[in-house]
């Protein structure tokens, strides 16, 4: 069953409210499941700056995650810097791919510290997100909905999770001179 029928048939039927994790559902259908009195709660919406017009959410600042990677990259020392959306625990075998070590000859950040970083080798440095503290809060906001009758003041629709945390791991070390990254290179060739 897909987004919007699943939609329609909890709504209002076997549940008394619904808290979305799913970003495969489109933001109009919530928000007519929300007219139609059900509570609907977003959890790790992504924009705290921006929340979505007429839904409650728990914001997760995923731009200070960036800055957090971003950071502990510079620190080690590294001046170039890319970034890569998608599943960064594939980063270690894609270098590898390359001839390229890790954290040898470039480091790796993921960000939301899934259970698969602790699983790689090397375990992978990520930025992890609160999503504990941001469950707690969405399960808040849906109980006060509930209670409200699915109305709730505009200054509490929105809620922010604390801010995200850097778990350093095996992926990430200090970067090392050009020339020595030549000469790794070319015994690789």
């Amino acid at each position: 069953m897909q987004g919007r029928a699943y939609l329609d048939q909890i709504a209002g039927t076997i549940s008394e409210g619904i808290l979305v994790t799913n970003a495969n559902l489109h933001l109009p259908d919530l928000v007519d499941v929300a007219r139609r009195g059900v509570p609907v709660v977003l959890c790790l919406w992504e924009r705290p700056d921006a929340p979505p017009e007429g839904l409650p959410c728990v914001a997760v600042n995923f731009r200070e995650a960036g800055r957090i990677a971003t950071r502990h990259l510079l620190e080690l020392g590294h001046k170039t810097i890319g970034v890569i959306v998608g599943g960064s625990a594939s980063g270690v075998p894609a270098a590898a791919d390359r001839g390229r070590r890790v954290p040898d000859d470039l480091s790796i950040v993921g960000i939301t510290d899934i259970h698969l970083a602790s699983d790689t080798r090397p375990t992978l440095t990520t930025v992890a997100i609160p999503t504990a503290d941001a469950a707690g809060l969405a399960v808040e906001l849906l109980n006060a909905l509930r209670e409200a009758g699915g109305r709730i003041d505009d200054a509490a629709r929105v809620r922010t999770a604390s801010l995200p945390q850097l778990v350093v791991r095996g992926t990430t070390a200090p970067a090392r001179e050009r020339a020595t990254r030549r000469a790794a290179r070319s015994r690789l060739d």
